[in-house]
């Protein structure tokens, strides 16, 4: 009797399930139809929804003796995940079909950009999923993020500025809605034991991020948004840098601060240089370029005299015979996880050993339970995929590098300066996954969202962003996300 309720009560959680899926893909649809522009423009705020409400239900407790690193959310969360999917997917087709219903031309740059997201999809998953030496099957979660790279790439008209702006104001809604919940929720999203970073005696701050360098990144790019297109209204704007400065300190993500240290001063000196001199003028190509070069060349100076003449040669030996030294020699342990994935490489040069490289089998098998992945985008993407995928991988980096730069101009150095920092960041980390679309990817998909805005800006130079903001806007309180904007 036991069996025939459990069966019929997973029969009928099934039924409710596909139901809500037809229910969101029907409802994707109209709405798309309704709206003259369509809806993909608000992707930002579904996939955040998805990761706060994943962080919401997880039994995340910073401050419980048996915390956990990779709880998962609830039921409820994982439902949110994939009816925020599919109505992604179909926002997405429904933006492919409305852009090239506009013009069956396509513009050179977003030709090159799309063929090789594409093409690194295709290496990167459906190649090494037959060919690695470890095959995987194919996962539906995969499909997500090519249609979302597609019709992210192909957003085009005011429904590209409105991503940019509804980007910026995501960042600002999970960052203050992060604060806030430290009085109710404290466990969840503050960690009060951590002893690690540079501010003694002050808590770590995640808050609705799956991590608090997650959630340090998101202030960064947050930072960086507001300087591009700030908020109209001068309280707001104000609220608005005060929440996601505060974030970024309480963070304490080190990566997230260095990232700022150099980002910030890049996007000042190139606006400087459009605000005062124009794009053709030597005085700012000298501000821009020769200066920081210059400035470059002292500080090295200034370092070797210290170590000559300053006795900096002995402490600096002394520093890295300690602890906290070894950690920099070794970036934090991340040379013993580099030579890992250099050397499964080595074993499957052409498709690489598989996207189940650091499961948690692997990760037991040679003893670095908390490596999930190699701590290198491009490392990461080399032991996984092989020479193929890794060079499909830089392929669309750089593409995307020529279009940041490109188009900086277009973006007010926005586009220019999130490029710089993802693929500064690959270096050490992994800054994106295609095994999905989640939070975590959030970096990649506001620079596409950029690029677009970018590609729009550059063709109709005369347009000025009131209009984008309000719509954005507009939407951002339909949809009950709109940190104040206007």
């Amino acid at each position: 009797m036991a069996q025939i309720i459990v069966i019929s009560i997973l029969f009928l959680a099934a039924a409710v399930g596909a139901f809500l899926f037809a229910l969101s893909a029907v409802g994707a649809l109209q709405i798309a139809r309704q709206r003259r522009e369509g809806v993909l423009q608000y992707f930002v705020y579904a996939i955040f929804l998805s990761g706060a409400a994943t962080i919401l239900a997880s039994g995340r407790n910073f401050n419980a003796d048996d915390f956990a690193a990779e709880a998962s959310g609830g039921f409820v969360a994982s439902w949110i995940v994939r009816i925020v999917s599919v109505f992604t997917m179909v926002a997405c087709a429904d933006q492919v079909i409305r852009y090239f219903a506009r013009s069956p031309k396509i513009e050179a740059l977003r030709a090159v950009l799309l063929f090789t997201f594409v093409m690194y999809w295709i290496t990167n998953l459906v190649i090494p999923a037959f060919f690695a030496t470890h095959p995987t099957p194919y996962a539906m979660p995969w499909t997500y993020s090519l249609f979302l790279g597609v019709g992210v790439l192909c957003l085009y008209g005011r429904p590209a500025m409105n991503a940019v702006l509804v980007a910026r104001n995501a960042i600002v809604f999970i960052c203050a809605a992060s604060l806030l919940l430290i009085p109710i929720i404290p466990g969840k999203v503050l960690d009060l034991t951590y002893a690690q970073g540079y501010l003694p005696g002050i808590p770590r701050l995640a808050g609705l991020a799956p991590h608090a360098i997650m959630l340090g990144s998101l202030a960064a790019m947050g930072v960086l948004c507001l300087m591009t297109w700030p908020f109209e209204r001068t309280w707001a704007n104000r609220s608005a840098w005060t929440v996601v400065v505060l974030v970024l300190i309480l963070a304490q993500a080190k990566s997230a601060w260095i990232s700022s240290a150099f980002s910030i001063p890049l996007l000042l000196a190139y606006q400087q240089r459009e605000k005062k001199f124009g794009p053709k003028g030597l005085m700012a190509a000298k501000a821009v370029y020769v200066l920081p070069v210059m400035a470059l060349i002292l500080g090295l100076v200034l370092f070797a005299v210290y170590l000559t003449m300053a006795g900096g040669i002995d402490r600096i030996d002394h520093y890295l015979s300690t602890k906290a030294g070894a950690q920099i020699l070794t970036l934090t342990g991340r040379d013993r996880i580099w030579n890992v994935a250099i050397e499964e490489w080595k074993k499957a040069p052409i498709f690489g050993y598989g996207y189940s490289l650091f499961s948690v089998d692997f990760r037991n098998l040679i003893n670095m339970p908390f490596a999930t992945h190699a701590h290198s985008q491009y490392l990461d993407s080399l032991a996984r995929t092989g020479a193929l995928g890794a060079t499909f991988m830089c392929l669309h980096f750089l593409a995307l590098v020529w279009a940041g730069f490109r188009l900086a101009r277009a973006t007010r150095g926005l586009s220019a300066v999130l490029v710089i920092g993802i693929v500064v960041a690959g270096i050490t980390d992994l800054t994106v996954s295609l095994n999905g679309i989640n939070i975590v990817n959030s970096a990649v998909y506001i620079l596409w969202a950029v690029v677009a805005a970018g590609l729009y800006k550059e063709s109709s130079p005369k347009t000025e962003p009131a209009v984008a903001e309000a719509a954005a806007n507009r939407g951002g309180r339909q949809g009950g996300l709109q940190m104040a904007g206007r």
